[in-house]
């Protein structure tokens, strides 16, 4: 077992307004409890920028070692991950 927390951030205007199931966050999730992880969280925010960062800084402050995103980096514009 090991004894690292994780965090799931999922990223994405369409699962927030359930245009989109989030089954990312769920396959990842199932995978790392069967490895043996704990998941501590799953956050689903928009596609703005401060959000993310946002997320990201609370999820620290938590003292989360392992934070995953997911989502966007498509190609529409919204998509500000990779910023």
């Amino acid at each position: 077992m090991n004894n690292s927390v994780i965090e799931i951030i999922s990223i994405g205007e369409e699962l927030l307004i359930g245009k989109i199931v989030n089954t990312n966050a769920q396959w990842i999730a199932k995978k790392l409890t069967d490895m043996g992880w704990k998941v501590r969280r799953i956050t689903t925010i928009g596609d703005d920028v401060n959000e993310i960062v946002s997320a990201i800084r609370e999820s620290l402050s938590r003292g989360t070692k392992v934070i995953i995103t997911t989502g966007g980096l498509g190609p529409t514009f919204d998509d500000k991950t990779i910023e």
